[in-house]
């Protein structure tokens, strides 16, 4: 995940700029993992993602025992329990003390075998997600307190 640089310049207490401050930046994050879960997640199982992404070479039977059985070449994609069951569920935990969150997703038990491999992100997907989250958390603070969130990078 992208480091982000905040400046804030506001007059008040202080106790209460960082809670809206994290506030605000947890939102950004939140908004951030439901875009990647929403949008990016799903390529992980496209034929094409093999490109893409970094996954560990299968090897040459088992390609052919999947393709024999269940007629496709879809990565990380066996009978297609891990990619329902991943994609259908998201919850999405932020912290009330720091800027940080996480997603978690509900999946077969074997899903951590595939951990790496399912988390992958490109640096092009990255950036996008730092301007999702960027841009969730100014408006955000604006919303908070007008127009006294000078700069956030």
């Amino acid at each position: 995940m992208p480091t982000l640089h905040v400046t804030v310049t506001e007059r008040g207490g202080p106790e209460a700029t960082v809670k809206e401050l994290i506030g605000s930046l947890n939102a950004g994050i939140a908004a951030g993992i439901e875009w990647w879960h929403r949008e990016i997640f799903p390529k992980h199982f496209k034929v094409g993602a093999v490109r893409q992404y970094v996954y560990r070479k299968r090897s040459k039977s088992h390609m052919l025992r999947k393709a024999r059985r269940f007629h496709h070449q879809r990565p990380l994609v066996w009978t297609g329990r891990l990619e329902r069951e991943m994609t259908r569920y998201l919850r999405v935990d932020t912290l009330k003390t720091k800027a940080r969150g996480r997603g978690r997703m509900h999946g077969p038990g074997y899903k951590n075998l595939y951990a790496n491999e399912l988390t992958e992100t490109r640096p092009d997907e990255s950036k996008r997600i730092a301007k999702i989250i960027d841009r969730v958390s100014t408006q955000q603070l604006k919303a908070l307190r007008g127009s006294t969130a000078r700069r956030v990078t």
